[in-house]
C-alpha cells in the first residue's frame, strides 16, 4: 500500500509501532557543506552529493513495507510508523534496532531506535542506489 502521510495515516489507524532512525552524523555533514559552499571546496571528490536522511528512509520503506507506513521527518530524526506490527518487528530486527521507552505524546504502541552513523548512512544510499 502507498505511504500514508502522518496526520491520514493516524486518522486511519489511531496508533502503530515506531522505529526511529538517528542519523547521528547529518548536522555535523551538513555543517561541512554549508563551509564547502562558502570556500567553494568540494567535500567528495566524486562529486557525489549525501541523500538526505529522509530520501533514505523514503526508498527503505517504500522497498521493505507493504502495509501502510509513514514517515516523520525531523531533521537527523527519521521515525517510520507501522500499522503492521509484524513489518515493523522485521525491520527492527534487520537493523538491530533497539527497544525503547514510548513516549506519551508519540502515537506508538510500541517503539525501537537505531542510531546510523555516516558509514551506515553511506551504505544504505548506495543500497538504494541513492549515491
Amino acid at each position: 500500500m502507498p505511504k500514508l502521510n502522518w496526520n491520514a495515516f493516524l486518522g486511519k489507524h489511531k496508533s502503530g509501532i515506531c522505529i526511529e532512525f538517528v542519523f547521528g552524523d547529518y548536522h555535523d555533514l551538513q555543517a561541512s557543506m554549508r563551509r564547502a559552499r562558502a570556500t567553494g571546496a568540494r567535500i567528495v571528490k566524486s562529486g557525489k552529493v549525501l541523500p538526505t536522511p529522509n530520501a533514505v528512509m523514503t526508498k527503505l520503506a517504500a522497498e521493505a513495507v507493504k502495509g501502510d507506513y509513514t514517515i516523520r521527518a525531523d531533521g537527523p530524526i527519521q521515525t517510520l510508523l507501522f500499522a503492521n506490527g509484524d513489518e515493523a518487528k522485521h525491520v527492527a530486527k534487520e537493523f538491530k534496532a533497539t527497544k525503547k521507552s514510548v513516549s506519551p505524546d508519540r502515537p506508538c504502541t510500541a517503539a525501537y531506535q537505531r542510531l546510523i552513523n555516516m558509514d551506515a548512512h553511506k551504505a544504505l544510499a548506495v543500497k538504494f542506489g541513492l549515491y
